[in-house]
């Protein structure tokens, strides 16, 4: 079962250990976060497992300089404030 999670895209990152999982999507990507987020709940689903969406963090790096950024919303996860590199 853990094995057969992967990223849609070869472009993103999904890191599993134990009973945690750590999705990163870059900006420039060819499957966003939201359809990345949306297959691994199709995932968790199929396996009965549920997503504790009060324990969902989602946290925004940008380069010092940068004065905009790219955002998305997935429904039950609030962004937090932008983190400056």
């Amino acid at each position: 079962m853990k094995s057969d999670l992967k990223a849609i895209s070869t472009d993103n990152n999904l890191f599993k250990y134990v009973d945690d999982t750590t999705l990163l999507v870059p900006e420039h990507s060819a499957v966003d976060i939201v359809t990345e987020f949306y297959h691994i709940r199709a995932w968790a689903t199929a396996n009965k497992l549920c997503i504790n969406t009060t324990k969902n963090q989602r946290d925004c790096l940008a380069p010092a300089r940068t004065k905009r950024y790219n955002t998305c919303t997935l429904d039950p996860i609030d962004p937090t404030p932008l983190k400056r590199l």
